[in-house]
């Protein structure tokens, strides 16, 4: 099963959340990143996915709030299932989502 890890980032730190969704791979497929803007660390956050996995990032030049922007990365994911990942969520290794 393909899985599409689909997060919004807007002024919050996002490396913690890619490191954590990378402990999870090879379950996701594909990271997309949508840049809300105001990321501290998103160029960090890429170096890091670079090799990884596929990546994308998504500009959302108009943030028009957290169910719009997630709307905007269902629409850009190319699996049939995807998982929404908040800045401050973490995964526990080992765990099957």
């Amino acid at each position: 099963m393909k899985v599409s890890a689909l997060i919004v980032a807007y002024k919050a730190p996002v490396l913690e959340l890619v490191q954590a969704v990378c402990s999870a791979l090879p379950y996701f497929d594909e990271v997309i990143i949508g840049d809300a803007g105001g990321n501290p660390d998103l160029g960090e956050a890429m170096q890091y996915l670079s090799g990884q996995t596929t990546i994308y990032i998504h500009d959302i030049k108009e943030n028009r709030g957290l169910g719009w922007n997630r709307r905007k990365l269902v629409e850009a994911a190319h699996n049939p299932w995807f998982m929404f990942c908040d800045h401050d969520d973490t995964f526990l290794p080992g765990v099957q989502y």
